[in-house]
């Protein structure tokens, strides 16, 4: 398993890098600068103009923000279609592979979270007046808190019952609850209960692995998701095979191809320019893209 594993993430990150420099190229890291510059002289007059005394909705919005944060980053377990008839006999050896999952997934949210966490560090200590130590103690509440949401998600691979509503409500429920205590009451307190829910659910984990047997149908469905997710990403800045185009009928827009077929390339055009996601998906997003930008602009003329 260890052996797979390693192959399989060597692939993967050099997929990734290969991708890199498409992804990162001059113009995109050109327009991130000025954007990342903007929006962090924003924040800095926001965080100077933040009184002595902190807002209500400081911590609630603070709150919300971390447990969004948690949120972000799913299991990389890189399995594949084939998986599931040629691993098959090694249906109860899955736990070591996803313990190897679990690290690798880990790791890459820790720091997820640090640079979050970096850039929510100004508006912690100077808007609710909290000290440096106390900061650091947060991020190590938001890392057990995304380690017990990766544990959770290793559950769902072996137990479909940790899928359902309920499930999800009462794990979500004990998120927010961890993350109200340390910003309201204490957060040392709130490392002790992150502290507990994570052995907890990483004792449901060793418990499920034990007496269930692997989900491959689900588990290969969720990573596939992962990178359709990822593949979507990067196929805004170059081609990448995976992401097929979809074929759809869309009746509403059936008054704009009425007078089209007389003229054969019209009539082509048309219908793949509306029906294909490929071209319209494109269309929209510039056009969303455009409109946001005079939407904002002060000048009349560039506007128009």
């Amino acid at each position: 398993m260890n052996e797979i594993w390693n192959g399989r993430l060597k692939k993967y990150q050099k997929m990734l890098l290969r991708y890199s420099k498409y992804v990162f190229n001059d113009h995109f890291v050109l327009a991130l600068l000025f954007f990342v510059g903007g929006l962090g002289l924003s924040y800095s007059n926001f965080v100077k103009s933040l009184p002595q005394k902190p807002f209500w909705w400081e911590q609630p919005i603070l709150i919300i923000i971390l447990f969004l944060i948690v949120q972000i980053g799913k299991l990389a377990s890189l399995l594949e279609e084939a998986d599931k008839v040629f691993l098959l006999p090694k249906d109860y050896q899955m736990k070591d592979y996803f313990k190897l999952v679990l690290k690798h997934s880990a790791l890459v949210s820790f720091f997820t979270q640090l640079v979050f966490m970096a850039i929510l560090a100004p508006f912690i200590i100077q808007g609710l007046k909290w000290q440096f130590w106390m900061w650091i103690v947060l991020l190590i509440v938001q890392c057990l808190l995304k380690f017990s949401y990766l544990s959770f998600l290793v559950i769902g691979t072996y137990n479909l019952a940790a899928k359902s509503f309920s499930q999800q409500f009462l794990f979500h429920a004990a998120v927010m609850l961890i993350l109200v205590l340390s910003l309201y009451l204490n957060v040392i307190l709130g490392v002790i209960l992150a502290i507990v829910l994570a052995g907890i659910i990483r004792y449901y984990v060793d418990k499920v692995s034990q007496q269930h047997v692997f989900k491959w149908n689900d588990a290969i469905k969720s990573e596939k998701e992962r990178l359709m997710t990822l593949y979507r990403f990067i196929n805004m800045f170059t081609d990448v095979p995976q992401i097929v185009g979809q074929t759809k009928r869309r009746k509403f827009f059936d008054f704009l191809l009425r007078r089209t077929s007389k003229n054969v390339y019209l009539f082509l055009y048309s219908r793949s320019f509306v029906r294909q996601s490929g071209f319209s998906g494109l269309f929209l997003r510039l056009l969303f893209l455009a409109s946001i930008i005079v939407f904002f602009s002060p000048n009349y003329l560039f506007s128009l």
